[in-house]
């Protein structure tokens, strides 16, 4: 049996930073994400979303801002599309909604621009906020 040893992190290693914030009301649910999306933070974006969405009785339409995204990896966008195809099957809404240029970019790549609902607005800001920004 080979004994497996403890991997200690590069000296100067530090953790990739990431917000997800959640707020569900209305039935609607409203994701932040921020920072780094990258393929590490990909399950628990699943995770969150489909126990805040799909695993609940109540139908909820779903929108992610994107907008404090600075880089965005291939498999949250998976993640995100795959929450939305089931949405879609139930006749609910899913939207992208004010991408980051690196997120935008990514989206206009994979032609997802073309396919996805991506609003603009963040829907959590005020007229006055929006028009600021």
């Amino acid at each position: 049996m080979r004994r497996l040893e403890r991997c200690n992190e590069p000296a100067g290693w530090q953790p990739v930073p990431f917000g997800m914030a959640l707020d569900v009301s209305n039935g609607r649910v409203l994701m932040r994400l921020s920072g780094d999306a990258d393929a590490s933070v990909a399950t628990s974006i699943d995770q969150v979303l489909r126990d805040a969405v799909l695993h609940t009785r109540e139908a909820r339409d779903v929108d992610v801002v994107l907008a404090d995204v600075t880089f965005l990896d291939g498999r949250v966008v998976g993640v995100l599309l795959g929450v939305r195809d089931e949405l879609r099957a139930q006749g609910r809404a899913f939207a992208l909604v004010a991408p980051s240029a690196p997120a935008a970019r990514l989206l206009g790549i994979l032609g997802l621009d073309r396919v996805v609902d991506i609003r603009d607005a963040d829907p959590s800001m005020s007229t006055s906020e929006r028009g600021s920004r």
